[in-house]
């Protein structure tokens, strides 16, 4: 028998849901495009996203977004604590 799908995280704020994906993708770490989100992850979502589209009342959320973490830091520093 085959799991539903549910998603980790839905936020709803100022007009719009969002679904998060709770993974930690590493590539603002690393730069490896291996550690950017699989075909698996992006199908999920749009599936999500599309459920919840398409079940939302939406005069109350009229939009859906769908959100991947990908953590980055902009002065370029590492993340990782130095020894």
């Amino acid at each position: 028998m085959a799991s539903s799908l549910r998603p980790d995280t839905i936020l709803k704020r100022d007009g719009a849901t969002y679904i998060l994906d709770a993974k930690m993708y590493q590539y603002g770490v690393t730069k490896d495009v291996r550690d950017l989100p699989e075909t698996q992850s992006i199908q999920k979502q749009i599936t999500y996203g599309d459920h919840v589209f398409n079940t939302l009342d939406k005069s109350d959320n009229p939009k859906v977004r769908n959100v991947f973490v990908l953590p980055y830091n902009k002065k370029l520093e590492d993340f990782f604590e130095r020894s």
